[in-house]
């Protein structure tokens, strides 16, 4: 992968718009749809703001270090649990106890049945 595909993914990853990038960057969208399509090459001053926009280092950046990317993937999971309501975490640790320990199927109804009971006291 090139620099414009790891920019590509991490706004997938990040469900971020080369609009909004560009918008939070101060560029126009044009120039961060440039840098996807590798028409043109960021200066050091725009990787350094993209790095610290997309939150990866600028050497994962450029080269594609599929760990960062990972930890990257992560980290917008993290904060996407940090914000779920109670019971919203609730439904998720059943979910994820399930994923876990691969559950076999009546293991599954019970989970889908705790979410259900769960979904009750709302």
């Amino acid at each position: 992968m090139n620099l414009g595909e790891n920019i590509k993914k991490i706004l997938k990853n990040k469900k971020l718009s080369q609009k909004e990038l560009a918008k939070k960057m101060e560029l126009t969208p044009s120039a961060i749809n440039n840098y996807i399509k590798n028409k043109t090459e960021p200066n050091i001053e725009i990787l350094i703001k993209l790095s610290k926009e997309l939150n990866i280092s600028i050497d994962n950046l450029v080269n594609n270090q599929k760990e960062e990317i990972v930890l990257t993937e992560k980290k917008a999971l993290l904060e996407k649990i940090e914000q779920l309501n109670e019971i919203e975490c609730k439904k998720l640790n059943i979910f994820a106890d399930g994923l876990i320990l691969n559950r076999i199927s009546e293991q599954k109804e019970r989970t889908f049945k705790l979410i259900k009971d769960n979904n009750k006291g709302e």
